[in-house]
């Protein structure tokens, strides 16, 4: 296990919050941010037979029919010289359970206008809905917008 040297920002200790996580790895402090919760049908998952997918939301303790909830996340990585946004969460458009990350940011000690940089790992609404308001503005005022 690595010891910490110092964390990249001057947090007091490694804090959590329901709208936050933090963790250590190596020199770099990784924050996990909530944006919020999305309804999904498990029967969307292509390539899965009925009973591998009813025994792992057993397992998993989701209900086997209707939609199940499941955590919609960005994490914020400061590597000490630059704090980069790993996706962009989902704005306002996926209604009243999701647009959180905003709050998330500042709860865990950071604002937008911190990040040096966002990676987009993918395409999806839920990771990249919040990169830019209503009017096509860019929400993250950032020096680099990275693709994976």
């Amino acid at each position: 296990m690595s010891t910490i040297k110092k964390l990249a920002r001057n947090f007091s200790s490694l804090e959590q919050s329901a709208g936050f996580q933090r963790r250590i790895l190596g020199d770099y402090t990784i924050s996990a941010l909530y944006d919020g919760i999305v309804a999904i049908n498990p029967e969307a998952f292509a390539g899965v037979t009925d009973d591998k997918l009813q025994a792992a939301l057993q397992r998993q303790l989701h209900p086997v029919t209707g939609e199940i909830n499941t955590s919609v996340n960005a994490f914020i990585v400061d590597t000490g010289s630059k704090i980069v946004l790993i996706d962009a969460g989902s704005g306002n458009k996926f209604g009243p359970t999701m647009g959180r990350l905003e709050g998330s940011i500042k709860a865990s000690g950071y604002t937008p206008e911190d990040i040096d940089a966002v990676l987009i790992t993918h395409l999806h609404p839920d990771h990249v809905g919040g990169i830019s308001d209503d009017n096509g503005n860019a929400t993250y005022s950032v020096r680099n917008c990275l693709g994976a």
